[in-house]
């Protein structure tokens, strides 16, 4: 539950929210490491919409409320309209159009939708593994067989070159770059082989 660096870390940006409670840079950082390591996420909730209120512009802080929403309290219409004011400051912003294709693939029976957000995130960010990855899924699942097969194969190249980025220096880029990018985190082979799987199986059927 957090090791001696993110204690040092959350530490750091408790002092400088103390010292200045309008400080909305210190505000999202002490959520971020008070919700990702330490899963207080009540409190992370609080002290981001805090940040958002002192800063309506702040898309980072709008951001990492949907998150939060999305992943711990499955409230995605709530993250939605977290991730509508954000997309109005920065439509081309890819960790929120990433977002807001999940959200989409929650909420509308269609995938549609989701994956639209989800393409787009990917042509502002091509070297993001996860946001590529949920895109074959969905390709999968509605039977796009061959351009599941041409995006695996841009995986898996992608995958090749994780090691080239340099590793995160403090726990707020780590857990965004481990759990929104996926740079730092490879995705197995065990799930190559179950999405190749998948193709053949669904080929077979047709």
């Amino acid at each position: 539950m957090g090791t001696d660096l993110d204690k040092d870390f959350l530490f750091q940006y408790q002092q400088r929210a103390n010292k200045n409670p309008e400080d909305v840079d210190a505000l999202i950082k002490l959520s971020i490491t008070t919700w990702a390591p330490f899963h207080d996420y009540e409190k992370a909730v609080s002290l981001l919409k805090r940040a958002a209120e002192l800063d309506p512009s702040n898309v980072d802080a709008l951001f990492w409320l949907a998150t939060v929403y999305y992943h711990d309290f499955c409230q995605y219409e709530m993250a939605g309209e977290c991730l509508e004011k954000a997309l109005k400051l920065l439509p081309e912003r890819p960790d929120c159009l990433a977002l807001m294709g999940y959200v989409k693939l929650e909420l509308e029976e269609s995938p549609r939708s989701g994956i639209e957000f989800i393409r787009k995130a990917i042509a502002n960010a091509p070297d993001w593994p996860i946001p590529t990855k949920v895109l074959i899924e969905c390709l999968v699942q509605e039977n796009g067989l061959e351009k599941a097969e041409e995006e695996i194969e841009i995986l898996q190249q992608m995958c090749m070159k994780l090691n080239d980025y340099p590793r995160p220096n403090n726990p707020v880029d780590e857990y965004y770059e481990n759990c929104v990018t996926g740079r730092y985190n490879p995705i197995d082979e065990e799930w190559f082989c179950r999405m190749w799987e998948n193709i053949r199986i669904s080929r077979e059927r047709r």
